[in-house]
């Protein structure tokens, strides 16, 4: 596994095919050279419908597994935009330019960040569902066997 998704997480994930691979495509998630879009369906209409998230994530110190937004943690940054409104969510577009521990949810999710937690998040206050509503739609990446750019797509199942 090159780069890894939250378990409840849908969508397009790599893998490597051999050890060179490997090293070749980690190389591109750690330099930021990969491009990663996510969507999500969110509690309510996000005000603004577009913006940049840069708050910094750690740990919660006294709860394991969950995230916070923190000036002592590290510097993670996601830009969003809400594409279709209705009654009572929303489905937004979501990048994200770090890959911290759940900066996706705990981004959207928190007071400091955008307030709008994700449908079916446990964790960070979604409303109930049968599953949590973030997929990881497309994926760019350099692809070190074919020697150019590779765009994979995953059908959003909501």
């Amino acid at each position: 596994i090159v780069h890894r998704l939250d378990r409840e997480t849908s969508g397009a994930i790599c893998f490597a095919k051999s050890e060179a691979a490997h090293r070749t495509l980690s190389m591109q998630f750690e330099e930021r050279t990969t491009e990663k879009l996510y969507l999500a369906l969110v509690d309510g209409h996000p005000m603004p419908e577009e913006g940049t998230i840069e708050r910094p994530i750690a740990r919660h110190p006294s709860k394991p597994g969950r995230m916070i937004v923190t000036n002592k943690g590290k510097e993670a940054l996601t830009t969003y935009k809400v594409v279709e409104s209705f009654k009572l969510f929303s489905l937004a577009e979501i990048n994200i330019h770090t890959g911290r521990t759940h900066q996706i949810r705990i981004h959207l999710a928190s007071p400091e960040g955008l307030g709008a937690p994700i449908l079916g998040d446990r964790l960070y206050g979604g409303e109930p569902s049968c599953r949590l509503h973030l997929h990881a739609r497309e994926l760019t990446l350099w692809h070190p066997g074919l020697n150019k750019s590779l765009h994979l797509e995953a059908e959003t199942p909501f």
